[in-house]
């Protein structure tokens, strides 16, 4: 989990930073799809729980359920499209843009997304924190690393389970670049997701 993630030189980075205080988060999460179909050994098929539409992005917006009925993947589709944002600040202030602005489909165009395993990992990076005071942090430099990986795939299957059948109706096929975000409704007020990957 944690190759390519250049974590290996962070305890001399920190150290060279002679620091006063430090704190170490981690947030870890493991969810099942909610319904999933294997095609192969590489590509699955994911109902869509819901659909939506926005003006300001000309692919449709879907959300795919899992086994927590208050977390969804919401899948963006970017391909063909000019301007996709690289850094992981515009990833997530785009991806957050438009589910602001996405509203609900009355009948979803599609049944179904079409995915395929996969792994993206953000190595570790160090920022400055402009207003710390703004945390509530009396330091006045206070500077953050942090570092992502993001494992997708159809999940292990269970010995005498029966295998659930492809949706009816239109597939979408996810091709690269695409966001995956996760969803929590009970962060409907923030409006935002918990996280934001592009996969390229």
């Amino acid at each position: 989990a944690s190759s390519d993630l250049n974590v290996e030189g962070l305890p001399d980075a920190i150290a060279a930073m002679e620091p006063k205080d430090g704190c170490f988060g981690r947030f870890v999460l493991n969810l099942d799809w909610q319904s999933v179909s294997l095609i192969d050994d590489n590509n699955f098929e994911v109902p869509v729980q819901a659909c939506g539409s926005c003006l300001r992005h000309p692919h449709p917006v879907f959300y795919l359920g899992t086994t927590e009925d208050d977390i969804f993947l919401v899948a963006i589709p970017w391909h063909e499209l000019a301007g996709v944002p690289d850094t992981d600040e515009d990833v997530f202030a785009a991806c957050t843009a438009i589910l602001r602005e996405t509203t609900p489909m009355e009948q979803s165009p599609f049944a179904a997304v079409k995915l395929f395993s996969l792994d993206a990992r953000r190595a570790v990076r160090t920022n400055v924190i402009a207003d710390a005071a703004a945390l509530g942090m009396s330091s006045e430099t206070l500077h953050v690393a942090e570092w992502s990986s993001l494992s997708v795939s159809p999940g292990r299957v269970m010995p005498g389970q029966l295998k659930s059948g492809a949706a009816d109706g239109k597939q979408f096929a996810l091709q690269r670049p695409f966001a995956l975000c996760v969803w929590h409704t009970d962060m409907d007020e923030l409006n935002a997701p918990l996280s934001a990957t592009m996969v390229s």
